[in-house]
């Protein structure tokens, strides 16, 4: 629910600003363990219709923000501004990032809720600034349908939520990369298979993904998650491309910290606990394959089942596993502690004087290079 609001930074102010709650897991546990520190969206013309004062209202440019409280991430977000990053470095489509301060005042005077990481909707900006346009359809996929698995074609249509060109109720492109993806081609004549994929599907973005998010752990996702990404239709190429969201847990975290698997290996990590009200079971985990299961985030993915073909049809491949390999090995520069120490580091001193325990935080920093540390490991073991 959309709720109107005053927002002030840098000595400007917006008015009648719409905020509302967002979130799954990490509002249902902020919620549950009683703090204030919700994860937030804002949208800077919600009201316009009610307010034409504020018609086209923009923050710095952007009609929308989306606010992560950081949950399960104890660096205060770093984990988040490491993984867009890397993507972005890497040539893939990611959103911009900043911390914030974010301070409440419900009428009886301000109170801080602590340090936010505010990020680009991948809907409002990304789009429009990574292809020029954002006149194609966008989708969030969000729901057993997103796992494009045999038997959800019928699901596509409530799994992948159109961002924009709501009005026409038209799925046919998402459909037709199921249809594709499940071709009895695949088996019985590959190439044209491929050839016929890579027409509706911008593969190579999603191999380069894919081991991209090996290399982070980003368990929380597509191969154990049915959700955190988008796809985007791009008139230019007639093709879906993929696009990463929510990176809050990867490198070893779980809900609160603490979670990780064997680097790069199969296995080893326990089920996070967590909070009470949060999700749990088959709710989280999603069919089997969460974050206590080694198929999720092995650099081989070996252990990813049929029900994410996307993973599973693409590497059992011999050319597209060809090329994921490829792709590790171009972009394994990108994950190695030597690249990204003095950036974590700095950013720590941008964050210390809001926290209460810089001495924490820096633990908290070591041991997300520590695993950054054993991913470079474990990446440099497989590519030999």
């Amino acid at each position: 629910m959309w709720v109107p609001a005053t927002i002030e930074f840098d000595g400007l102010t917006w008015t009648n600003v719409g905020v509302r709650f967002k979130g799954n897991s990490s509002l249902s546990s902020a919620w549950s363990g009683g703090t204030d520190k919700l994860p937030l969206k804002f949208d800077f013309d919600e009201f316009e219709g009610d307010y034409p004062e504020i018609d086209n209202q923009r923050f710095y440019g952007f009609k929308q923000l989306s606010l992560s409280n950081n949950f399960g991430d104890d660096t205060q977000g770093l984990r988040e501004t490491l993984a867009y990053a890397v993507l972005d470095e890497a040539g893939l489509v990611a959103s911009r990032t900043a911390a914030y301060e974010v301070v409440l005042d419900r009428g009886e005077g301000p109170t801080s809720l602590g340090l936010y990481t505010v990020i680009e909707v991948t809907d409002d900006t990304v789009i429009s600034r990574a292809f020029g346009s954002d006149e194609g359809n966008i989708y969030e996929g969000d729901g057993q349908g997103a796992r494009l698995s045999e038997g959800t074609r019928d699901q596509i249509s409530s799994s992948f939520q159109k961002e924009n060109n709501e009005e026409v109720a038209d799925w046919s492109d998402v459909e037709r990369l199921y249809d594709v993806l499940h071709s009895s081609t695949r088996t019985t004549d590959p190439e044209a298979w491929r050839s016929e994929f890579e027409r509706v599907f911008d593969v190579d973005e999603f191999l380069e993904w894919l081991g991209l998010g090996a290399g982070l752990e980003h368990w929380d996702t597509y191969g154990g998650m049915a959700h955190n990404f988008y796809l985007y239709h791009d008139p230019e190429t007639d093709r879906l491309t993929w696009i990463s969201w929510d990176h809050n847990l990867i490198l070893g975290s779980g809900f609160g910290g603490g979670f990780r698997e064997a680097p790069g290996g199969s296995g080893g990590g326990d089920a996070p606990v967590l909070p009470d009200g949060a999700l749990t079971g088959p709710q989280l985990f999603d069919g089997g394959d969460g974050p206590g299961s080694p198929a999720n985030t092995t650099l081989d993915r070996a252990g990813v089942g049929d029900d994410w073909p996307l993973i599973r049809f693409l590497l059992d491949d011999p050319v597209y596993y060809a090329r994921y390999v490829d792709y590790l090995r171009q972009d394994a520069p990108l994950l190695t502690v030597a690249r990204w120490e003095a950036t974590l580091r700095r950013q720590a001193d941008l964050r210390a004087p809001f926290v209460e325990d810089r001495g924490a935080l820096d633990g908290e920093v070591d041991a997300l290079i520590e695993a950054l540390q054993q991913q470079e490991d474990a990446l440099a073991t497989f590519l030999a």
